[in-house]
């Protein structure tokens, strides 16, 4: 019954969101919208994907929904928003890849989705994203330790569990990626080895 009614929110809050296809000419930065075919895609029918917390949304609001940076390849470049979210990036994980700017993007003001950018491109060597467990509103008898980072998959169609953990010096949800893509924060459905 639980997944029912929050699925049948979620439902509810993207239909009263809307697609607005009129140009803005204001600073403001917009958020993507997560479509209902990826959000069916997730864990437990995209039941499972969890919400930011009213201070994840006053935080990203804050910071105008997006940061970037200009990464080189002999430095390690911290990208965040609001001590919320962020992006490691190592010396050595561009490879050949000329120096550029890396950019993360709060991709929708309701679930705990990320993307960082440009979109496309691939490390010589991993990266690790991180979020703040405080910005994240979990569902009562859910923890930290109980969530897991997804990746969309664009070829699938599909979010894919990525290894995740959190950090005890911090309590940041951490995981490893090797490219540029949109990430969301979801219940684990497997387990670490």
């Amino acid at each position: 019954m639980n997944r029912f009614v929050a699925a049948i929110l979620c439902i509810l809050v993207l239909l009263n969101i809307g697609c607005d296809t009129d140009s803005d000419s204001s600073e403001t930065f917009h958020p993507a919208e997560p479509t209902l075919n990826m959000l069916e895609s997730g864990p437990g029918n995209g039941a499972e994907f969890f919400w930011w917390s009213d201070s994840g949304r006053s935080r990203a609001a804050a910071a105008n929904y997006r940061a970037a940076e200009w990464v080189t390849d002999t430095a390690t470049t911290h990208i965040q928003i609001e001590c919320m979210v962020g992006l490691f990036v190592y010396p050595g994980c561009l490879g050949s890849q000329p120096d550029l700017e890396c950019d993360i993007v709060v991709a929708d003001p309701t679930f705990a989705q990320l993307e960082y950018g440009p979109t496309g491109l691939s490390f010589q060597d991993s990266v690790k994203l991180w979020i703040d467990s405080t910005v994240v509103d979990f569902p009562v008898g859910t923890y930290a330790a109980d969530v897991a980072f997804y990746y969309y998959n664009p070829e699938s169609g599909e979010f894919e569990q990525l290894d995740t953990w959190i950090n005890d010096h911090n309590g940041w949800i951490e995981a490893k990626v090797t490219h540029f893509s949109r990430y969301i924060l979801g219940r684990k459905v497997t387990q670490r080895n």
